[in-house]
């Protein structure tokens, strides 16, 4: 577990240090919202909910340090630093109404365990919003079934540091077997381009999903 989470805190520092503004806009609306953030990076996304007014209470968690918040900046109310799958680490005492994990699931030993753990901690009718890569995207296919090659990058798809693999069908599983509802399904595409619109229309959509980059999840706790 030591190995897995050295590979994700070796990362470049820009990894860790953007706002995850899609995510925070599938948030319930209304503002006034507790929210606690596995894989938080700096805290970025969790200030930027409070500077927005969706949040007032943020907790978050991850195995790198938060910075010190700018003047006039947001704090966040409590951050732990640590290994949340190591065994020690109690998670932020909720009910919350909102778990973001942001391109954080597929680093995990067990995501399906961490996805319970974190509903748990959802008060009845809370949202878990996700990210996670998909993995029959065109770009990771075509290297490894076309050039015969499974080559980890820094980032990515075939990121060095993702221990977990899954596709629009195993993104539901994962909520789903934690008890959750699946509410919605969206999509980045990455570079979508004209070729890959046309691929999609002439095939009648049969391929889309392998021009998908990473699937925006939200499911609520019933």
């Amino acid at each position: 577990m030591d190995a897995a989470a050295n590979l994700y805190t070796g990362k470049e520092k820009g990894y860790f240090t953007a706002a995850r503004l899609d995510l925070l806009a599938l948030l319930p609306q209304g503002g006034g919202l507790r929210l606690l953030e596995l894989g938080a990076g700096d805290g970025a996304t969790l200030r930027a909910a409070k500077a927005l007014g969706l949040a007032s209470y943020t907790a978050g968690v991850d195995l790198v340090e938060p910075k010190p918040p700018a003047p006039g900046e947001p704090e966040i109310d409590v951050f732990l630093s640590g290994n949340a799958e190591g065994g020690e680490m109690v998670l932020p005492a909720g009910p919350f109404d909102a778990v973001l994990c942001a391109d954080v699931l597929e680093h995990l030993v067990d995501p399906w365990r961490m996805v319970e753990r974190l509903a748990r901690s959802l008060r009845p009718g809370g949202v878990f919003l996700s990210s996670i890569p998909n993995a029959r995207n065109h770009r990771a296919l075509r290297s490894i079934v076309l050039g015969g090659d499974f080559r980890y990058a820094g980032a990515g798809l075939l990121d060095r540091s993702h221990l977990r693999f899954f596709c629009r069908r195993n993104v539901r599983e994962l909520f789903e077997g934690a008890g959750l509802v699946v509410e919605s399904m969206g999509e980045t595409m990455g570079g979508y381009g004209l070729r890959h619109k046309a691929l999609d229309r002439l095939t009648l959509g049969l391929l889309h999903d392998f021009f998908v980059f990473q699937f925006l999840t939200r499911a609520r706790k019933p």
